[in-house]
C-alpha cells in the first residue's frame, strides 16, 4: 500500500501489472495463515460441550453468507429443533466451512440452494448438507479432507485446501465422523 501511495502514479502499465500481483499474492497468504490458523485452533482449542441447537448455528451461518453476498439469489431450508452435544463454537466453524462450500461451489446457478437437515437414532445424530451446486468427481473423495488438497481448481474457485481439512478435524475431535455423497454437476451431500 505504500509503494502504490507513493510511487503510483510513476508506475507505468507493467510496474502496476507487477504490483497487483503482489497485492493478489498477498492477500492469498493472509487466507493460507487465517486457515492454517483456524486448523490448529480446530486441533488444540479447549472443548466446551453441551447441548447445542445446531439448527440456530446453521441458520447463522446461512443468514452470513446471504449478507456478505447480498444481490445473489439463493433459497435454503433448515429442520428446526436439531439438538446435538456438542462445543458450539467449534460447530458453528464447522458449519461456517462446510455452508461456504456449498455457496461457493453453487456459482453459476441461478440460485444457491441449500437444505440441512437432520434424523435421530439413538443417542446418534446424523445432519445432512445438501447443496445443488457444482459436485465434483466422487473419485477424489477420499483426498477432499487432505490439508492443501483440492478437488476444484483455483479457476473453479478452489480455495487453499484446508476448509474440508479443518471440518473433519472439529467433526472428529467432538467424536463423530464425516462423509460425502457428491454426484458432478449436481451437488453434494
Amino acid at each position: 500500500a505504500m509503494l502504490e501511495a507513493t510511487s503510483g502514479e510513476a508506475l507505468d502499465a507493467t510496474g502496476r501489472g507487477h504490483l497487483a500481483r503482489i497485492r493478489a499474492a498477498a492477500a492469498r497468504m493472509a487466507k493460507l495463515i487465517d486457515g492454517l490458523q483456524a486448523l490448529s485452533r480446530a486441533s488444540h482449542d479447549h472443548l466446551d460441550i453441551g447441548d447445542v441447537d445446531a439448527s440456530l448455528l446453521a441458520d447463522w451461518a446461512l443468514v452470513e453468507l446471504g449478507d456478505a453476498e447480498p444481490g445473489r439469489a439463493h433459497e435454503s431450508s433448515v429442520q428446526p429443533g436439531i439438538r446435538v452435544r456438542a462445543d458450539e463454537r467449534q460447530l458453528k466453524q464447522l458449519f461456517d466451512h462446510l455452508l461456504h462450500n456449498a455457496w461457493k461451489f453453487s456459482a453459476g446457478r441461478d440460485a444457491v440452494r441449500i437444505e440441512v437437515d437432520a434424523e435421530r437414532v439413538g443417542d446418534t445424530v446424523t445432519i445432512h448438507l445438501r447443496d445443488h451446486g457444482s459436485g465434483f468427481d466422487p473419485r477424489h473423495i477420499d483426498r477432499a479432507f487432505e490439508p492443501f488438497q483440492r478437488v476444484h481448481g483455483p479457476d473453479e474457485g478452489g480455495g487453499h485446501g484446508l476448509g474440508l481439512a479443518i471440518a473433519q478435524r472439529i467433526v472428529q475431535r467432538l467424536g463423530g465422523r464425516i462423509e460425502v455423497e457428491t454426484v458432478p454437476g449436481e451437488g453434494s451431500v
